[in-house]
């Protein structure tokens, strides 16, 4: 090559590599755009969205929803490392249910921080940041109101069942209180994701402890079968007397009524179900016109607190499988109406068994409740006693019960048990006696079908220990015998 030519060619490729540099910074890309990051907002410090556009506002556009997308990572990770940490919360419980996988980015309250447009107006960008100490702030405020509320809305409910005793109120507060708690994690699952600087600490009532209380207060709620129990419905399904349901707060030995609580009937097959709420007295009803009478096994109708409506009460959305599954996961005493079908044939069985044990008279037979259970698997109609409280409240005495019960049932068991200490021979070793005297009458007719009478014996470490074998003793030897009686059978037959 001519050695005068190497200047003018190195001369010519300055000039055009100068020429391309000149084009590039008039129509390039800012270095922020390509590096998403600014040393005036460090990542330390600020989340970042930025993106190019025809124009500002198309840039604009996009830089939000490239922050909104970086948002949503942020937080769905955090998120998953939430879940995963929960060890400590019930299975069946979820503390974050309601949390959404997208965040709106409005409560962030983000702001544009750099727009760039080239100088032929053909290109733009934009970066908009979220300040991760701001967010701090807003966040920590209102992880403390959610803590602040739950505490507030816990003492509420204690208040109302100890002091009120009005626990639909309660359980309506304490799911509030746990709406409250969750509310707080989820603002806690955020803080994680897009603030700075440390996680306030907890307090207040955790997941654990209110659903222990509501635990507790759902165990407490008993349900029974007041007055239309046994009916005959007619032809078209329909029963003449409508089903009375009571609610009641079991508390030691007493029993509180219970009102503005929400129940559901549910017949067979849960179709066609009534909702019901209980009065000031704790009781509510229900009439049915349409039932299943042919060729149905289950010819029962069950009553249970309406988990939908109490949720709804308390401002939680009653199809959230969380808060649903509470009631699933707590024993609740619920209440059922039998009822026969027009051609159906079955005996209905009152039992009537008074006991006291130990001086003290009981609420509920336990030898009429082993003999029920055993009644009912032999296809027997079980017939509430309190069906027939107005005309058993003019008896002076037990004895004339098969003449007050006869129009509510075509078999009456119907006696007294009683436990008392018979001898203590240490304060570790005592003996108590249990005796009974049991009688099977058919109503109709007057007839006595048989009688069980009994008296055993048994030992335990206290006189409570050695009341309850005694009566064991005594069921097991009485239940047998009676079953046959009732049943008409003359033999007991294994179920």
């Amino acid at each position: 090559m001519n050695r005068r030519l190497v200047p003018a060619c190195l001369a010519l490729f300055a000039t055009v590599f100068l020429a391309a540099g000149c084009m590039h910074a008039r129509i390039g890309h800012p270095a922020w755009l390509v590096s998403r990051q600014h040393r005036c907002y460090p990542l330390a410090s600020y989340i970042i969205g930025v993106a190019e556009g025809a124009n500002i506002s198309d840039a604009e556009r996009k830089a939000r929803a490239d922050l909104s997308n970086v948002v949503d990572q942020k937080y769905r990770a955090a998120l998953s490392r939430a879940r995963k940490s929960r060890s400590g919360d019930p299975d069946w419980f979820d503390v974050l249910s309601g949390a959404r996988e997208s965040v709106p980015l409005q409560s962030l309250d983000p702001r544009f921080a750099l727009r760039w447009s080239s100088s032929d107006k053909s290109r733009s960008a934009a970066m908009l940041v979220i300040d991760r100490k701001q967010v701090s702030g807003m966040l920590s405020e209102e992880i403390g109101k959610h803590e602040d509320s739950c505490a507030d809305l816990a003492g509420q409910a204690s208040i109302a069942i100890s002091s009120a005793r009005d626990p639909s109120l309660a359980l309506i507060v304490y799911l509030r209180a746990l709406e409250a708690r969750s509310a707080a994690e989820r603002a806690r699952v955020l803080f994680e994701a897009v603030a700075s600087g440390e996680l306030p600490s907890r307090r207040g009532p955790q997941v654990s402890e209110l659903l222990g209380s509501i635990g507790k207060l759902l165990g407490s709620i008993e349900l029974v079968t007041i007055s239309g129990d046994g009916q005959r419905a007619e032809a078209q399904g329909s029963l003449a007397l409508p089903l009375v349901v009571g609610a009641y707060l079991v508390s030691g030995r007493e029993k509180f009524p219970i009102k503005d609580l929400p129940l559901v009937f549910l017949p067979p097959g849960n179709k066609d179900a009534v909702g019901a709420v209980t009065s000031d007295v704790g009781t509510c009803a229900a009439s049915f016109q349409k039932l299943a009478v042919v060729d149905h096994k289950d010819s029962f109708i069950k009553v249970i607190l309406d988990a939908g409506g109490i949720l709804s009460r308390a401002g939680i959305n009653a199809a959230d499988k969380s808060y649903r599954a509470i009631f699933e996961h707590n024993t609740i005493g619920g209440a059922r109406f039998a009822y026969l079908s027009p051609g159906q044939a079955a005996r209905r069985v009152m039992i009537l068994i008074e006991e006291s044990h130990l001086g003290r008279r009981v609420a509920h037979s336990g030898l009429g409740n082993i003999l029920g259970r055993k009644l009912a698997r032999r296809g027997l109609l079980l017939v509430d006693p309190r069906v027939a409280a107005d005309d058993l409240a003019l008896t002076e005495t037990i004895e004339e019960a098969p003449e007050a019960v006869k129009n509510h049932a075509d078999v009456l068991v119907y006696g007294s048990v009683t436990s008392v200490i018979s001898r203590a021979v240490s304060s570790s070793f005592v003996f108590c006696k249990a005796s009974g005297k049991i009688k099977v009458v058919e109503l109709a007719t007057g007839k006595k079908l048989g009688a069980v009478e009994q008296a055993l014996s048994a030992a335990g470490r206290d006189n409570k220990a050695a009341c309850q074998r005694a009566l064991e003793k005594l069921s097991g030897s009485s239940v047998p015998v009676l079953v046959p009686l009732a049943v008409g059978d003359g033999r007991e037959k294994k179920p």
